[in-house]
């Protein structure tokens, strides 16, 4: 157990960078969604390299943009710890994300993120307008949103739930990791 004035240690204390990298790309591949892994506060800790140019380029590249998305992951770790589930949420830029919680001892150590994905096709007017205030260029932000993936309800809950038993496969492997740790 956990003491209330011990150090929680960091995810990649516990799990290597590369085999985080390696779980997280693998699941984009064979998904086809976008994913990342964070610390507690929602800040990678890996690389993403399938996000969408919507998202990597644009959204995120863009002063207020930026600092929504930091706010969107704080808020979904926060929601994944309170619920101990996958929450599925949308993000300040219309797309559909979800975040599990990585845990030891019910503590967040890490979050496994999905999504950039659309359950309908968007609308032009929305993504004109969250252009427009993300101060990003609204024809070519309106093209890129073309490339995102139109996701059917089914498909949604079975990446949700993959990214849940992603997470908790990672909690029981960063657990497993402590325990040892705390034993020597």
């Amino acid at each position: 157990m956990i003491m209330e004035n011990e150090r929680l240690p960091q995810l990649t204390d516990l799990i290597e960078v590369d085999i985080l990298q390696k779980m997280q790309e693998s699941f984009s591949s064979m998904t086809g969604v976008a994913s990342m892994i964070t610390n507690p506060e929602g800040k990678p800790v890996t690389r993403q390299p399938h996000f969408c140019k919507f998202c990597s380029e644009l959204t995120r590249n863009s002063k207020l943009g930026g600092k929504l998305c930091e706010k969107c992951e704080s808020y979904a770790a926060r929601e994944a710890l309170q619920t101990g589930k996958t929450v599925a949420y949308y993000c300040h830029a219309g797309l559909m994300d979800f975040t599990a919680p990585i845990t030891i001892h019910g503590q967040i150590i890490g979050c496994f993120a999905g999504g950039q994905v659309l359950p309908k096709p968007p609308r032009e007017e929305a993504i004109k307008r969250t252009a427009r205030e993300l101060e990003i260029d609204e024809d070519e932000y309106w093209e890129a949103v073309q490339d995102v993936r139109i996701v059917d309800r089914e498909e949604l809950r079975r990446t949700a739930n993959f990214i849940n038993t992603l997470s908790r496969a990672m909690s029981n492997m960063a657990e497993g990791k402590y325990m040892a740790l705390q034993a020597k």
